[in-house]
């Protein structure tokens, strides 16, 4: 900002020249704090899983380290303060004279027992208490011999090599080790990293501290790339494990997404009674819901496949008040179980459905008929992580929210079973191949 003094033709006191200059330095100071003040919003957002960082930075990050190489010892600190920069968490604290004390830092001190009782020391690169232990190394791109020179230095190992592989190995199982050596006061966090500085970072889980730590989220995705940072999943999920780990634990979004459903079936289930379908009936058609709910979510049957067919079902219910849009989501998904019974194609639905076969789909899978609210519900349930739902937390929710009644109970009972079967379907279609049971 410009603050512009007109020009006279005589020159201003020197009083009101120091008192132009007090006001644009508050008005310049006013400024900052507004800008500070909304940065601070836009990170905050209404939860941890809204976090996100702006393109820019992150851009830049990338670019001053994806070429790096050489010594661990000259980059490591350096990445993984920028790391922190970029997450907006705090950097590593300075150490204290106390280990015990230094529960976020650089070289954290560990003792080794071996078995034959002697002791060894050994140091964490990163280690934050609660919530991981880091092991970085620092690889070098591969360039041609006649490029390397007398200077090159290729660091830990040349990248996507197998020596490469053997290192980043060796790096895991050394911040295992580290792990078993901290004080039982720390307790086992929850996450190990094994980061190559400028290339990648790799992740690791053990929520229920029995020291056997996997592939986190899953083996073909906790490998993190530098160019992987400017995914916002990404950024949240490394946010979350340097500020809130327990909040990436399967088996609390398992247990939120069982809750959820279990109500909406359990509406629905009453629902259904009140309309006077025997518990039979509505048993089975809760299992073929339920099954097509979950083969969408993990991609048995095309994505949103069955969650679209019941918006439609439901909109048609909503805008007409006869018996043939009741109908409509009986004669709807009826053949679309047809065709899951045999194989083939919907006419709503792109793409070849494979055959499922087995009595879940036999031939007189037939669906109910269903009114405006009662799609509602179904659609509701169908908009859920049906991927994140535990059989058995299903079946234990069920029964807290299902209405006490004899008919039902016998209707659990069968539905059980069923959830297990859905649960384990994929297992199944591998062993037997694609052409059904």
């Amino acid at each position: 900002m410009v603050l512009r003094i007109p020009s006279g033709k005589y020159p201003r006191p020197s009083w009101q020249k120091a008192m132009m200059v007090m006001v644009t330095l508050r008005l310049l100071i006013m400024m900052g704090l507004l800008i500070m003040a909304s940065a601070c919003l836009a990170v905050a957002g209404e939860g941890k899983s809204d976090f996100t960082v702006s393109l820019y930075p992150v851009e830049a990050f990338i670019a001053k380290w994806e070429h790096s190489g050489g010594s661990e010892l000259g980059s490591s600190q350096s990445f993984l303060n920028e790391l922190c920069d970029l997450l907006l968490v705090d950097r590593p604290h300075p150490p204290r004279a106390k280990n015990r004390d230094n529960r976020y830092t650089f070289e954290k001190k560990v003792t080794f027992v071996n078995p034959n009782g002697k002791v060894s020391r050994g140091r964490i690169d990163l280690y934050k208490r609660g919530c991981f232990v880091l092991e970085s190394k620092q690889g070098s791109a591969n360039f041609p011999a006649i490029d390397r020179g007398p200077d090159f230095s290729r660091g830990t190992a040349i990248r996507y090599t197998n020596a490469w592989d053997e290192a980043r190995i060796n790096a895991r199982l050394q911040a295992e080790r580290y792990v078993n050596a901290l004080p039982p006061e720390d307790g086992r966090p929850p996450f190990i990293m094994v980061v190559d500085v400028g290339e990648c970072i790799e992740v690791y889980s053990d929520f229920g501290q029995a020291g056997v730590y996997t592939p986190f989220p899953f083996p073909q995705n906790h490998c993190i790339l530098l160019e992987d940072l400017k995914e916002p999943d990404i950024q949240d999920r490394l946010h979350r494990i340097w500020t809130d780990p327990m909040s990436l634990n399967p088996a609390i979004a398992t247990e939120r997404a069982t809750q959820d459903i279990a109500e909406i079936l359990a509406r629905l289930t009453a629902s259904l009674e009140e309309s006077g379908y025997r518990a039979e009936t509505i048993s089975k058609f809760l299992m073929r819901a339920i099954f097509s709910m979950y083969a969408e979510d993990v991609e048995l049957i095309p994505k949103d496949s069955f969650t679209l067919l019941v918006a439609k079902l439901r909109d048609a219910a909503i805008g007409s008040n006869t018996d043939d849009t009741t109908m409509l989501s009986t004669i709807e998904l009826t053949e679309l179980w047809k065709v899951m019974n045999k194989g083939g194609t919907f006419p709503s639905i792109k793409g070849q459905i494979r055959r499922f076969g087995g009595p879940l789909f036999a031939e007189d899978a037939i669906a109910l008929p269903l009114t405006a609210g009662q799609c509602e519900m179904l659609f509701e349930a169908a908009k859920a992580e049906w991927s994140l739902v535990g059989p058995p937390f299903l079946a234990l929710w069920s029964k807290e929210h299902f209405p006490p009644s004899s008919a039902i109970k016998w209707g659990l009972i069968t539905l059980h079973p069923l959830l297990w079967s859905v649960w384990w379907y994929p297992v199944l279609l591998n062993r037997c191949g694609s052409n059904g049971m």
